[in-house]
């Protein structure tokens, strides 16, 4: 077994606890908490962001001393992006196409971390599985996640677990969070702005198209490094207060980062947006009580 990635798993275990709203006890019960923060930020309609991070962020941030190259391809540019990926970074980038984008993208995240105000990150939860050479990597990212949220959790943001939205929408508080909320723009690879629209009794949703993960859907685009770019112009228009959803993969946190330098709110649903529709990860779709 590697001993780096163990040691890796190790060096984070008292921050799976000591850095998460409610500590040691069960994170999901937290959802209240989170409720009343993120209504805070959109009657202050304040710039805010919240940002999650999992195992795939994890391999990001760790790049390049903590896995293999194999890794950051496999499982996570052809993972997330297609295996077309690779020839457009090539030609991106050129023959160190993968340290450039690796090098980018692990930006965008870190960038996203430092600025924002919530985050969500792997808690002791999804620790307690004994560590195997078949769960070892996914492990071992979810640490190198807590290596980064310890400091800002340390300034003072608030850190929840990466699956809290799940509790969230299962005791109808997404209803009560668009309650306050007139108008919402939503960032991911369906439109289902007129059933969220008429579900959560609001007067108007924009949604913002882009494309899905392709390990999950065939979109025959390039989500990176060729259509982030036009998102990325269209949510530099976001006005102050202006609330948007963000279901978009690791690209997720750098729009819910640059959402809020143009003053929006950002809120990183993930993939109960998957969920809602029934359309990309498996094991979100197999959950079909939450379909909207």
């Amino acid at each position: 077994m590697n001993n780096k990635l163990l040691n890796k798993i190790h060096e984070n275990e008292a921050y799976q606890k000591e850095i998460f709203v409610g500590g040691g006890e069960n994170p999901f019960k937290c959802i209240n908490e989170l409720l009343i923060v993120l209504i805070n930020a959109i009657e202050e309609k304040k710039p805010y962001s919240m940002v999650r991070l999992g195992d795939g962020e994890g391999r990001i941030l760790g790049y390049p001393l903590v896995f293999d190259d194999r890794v950051y391809v496999n499982q996570v540019l052809t993972y997330q992006f297609g295996r077309g990926v690779l020839k457009r970074l090539e030609v991106e980038f050129g023959e160190r196409y993968l340290e450039c984008s690796m090098s980018e993208l692990k930006g965008f995240i870190i960038n996203a971390i430092s600025n924002a105000d919530v985050i969500g990150a792997p808690s002791w939860l999804h620790f307690r599985a004994e560590v195997t050479e078949e769960n070892i990597v996914p492990l071992a990212a979810q640490s190198v996640c807590l290596e980064y949220v310890k400091p800002e959790h340390d300034r003072g943001c608030l850190v929840f677990d990466h699956f809290v939205f799940k509790p969230f929408h299962q005791n109808g508080f997404f209803k009560q969070l668009l309650s306050h909320v007139d108008k919402l723009h939503i960032v991911s690879h369906t439109d289902i702005s007129d059933r969220i629209k008429e579900h959560f009794n609001l007067k108007d949703c924009e949604h913002i198209k882009i494309p899905g993960h392709q390990s999950f859907m065939d979109t025959k685009e390039l989500h990176y490094p060729v259509v982030y770019k036009d998102i990325l112009k269209k949510l530099a228009m976001a006005s102050q207060g202006d609330v948007y959803f963000v279901a978009a993969g690791y690209l997720g946190k750098h729009y819910c980062n640059h959402i809020k330098n143009s003053g929006g709110i950002a809120i990183d649903i993930g993939s109960i947006f998957d969920g809602w529709c029934g359309i990309g990860r498996t094991d979100s779709i197999k959950n079909v009580d939450q379909r909207i």
